[in-house]
């Protein structure tokens, strides 16, 4: 990517991820967001997080918070 000249990148949170059950937080998702920062800083590639929720929560078809 950066060889193209691509120095950011918008990377999807997705909040289903980050809590797949109420009050059950996932160390191991948020650590692989946490290692794909960790990569592309070696690689002078900068992230904006995208806190996707899809608007509505999964009791309306989406994928936010509840």
């Amino acid at each position: 990517m950066s060889q193209l000249g691509i120095n950011l990148v918008r990377l999807g949170v997705m909040w289903a991820g980050v809590e797949p059950e109420r009050d059950q937080y996932s160390d191991d998702y948020i650590k692989n967001i946490e290692n794909i920062i960790i990569l592309g800083k070696k690689y002078n590639i900068y992230f904006l997080l995208d806190m996707h929720n899809d608007c509505y929560s999964e009791y309306f078809c989406g994928e936010g918070v509840p």
